[in-house]
């Protein structure tokens, strides 16, 4: 019998993000931008100004609504790069 060898992706990130938020996601969210965006964010886990910069940011980059908030649709991008 032929196996899937394929490895599933499994999400980057599950919940969505907005200013003021803190935690492992929002971490996450900031390593990702800063190697996928080339940001210079501290990776602290906390979604401050510069976070929320970046990710509108990203929304302009890949055409989204620029709203700052890592909603459904720029986390369902984000989920795919990082795959």
């Amino acid at each position: 019998l032929a196996t899937n060898t394929a490895t599933t992706c499994v999400p980057l990130l599950t919940a969505v993000h907005k200013k003021g938020d803190s935690g492992e996601e929002v971490a996450k969210l900031q390593k990702f931008l800063n190697e996928k965006n080339g940001a210079d964010l501290n990776e602290k886990g906390f979604f401050g100004p510069v976070t929320e910069q970046e990710v509108k940011n990203l929304q302009y980059t890949y055409d989204l609504e620029v709203t700052g908030i890592q909603n459904e649709k720029t986390t369902d991008v984000i989920n795919k790069l990082s795959c």
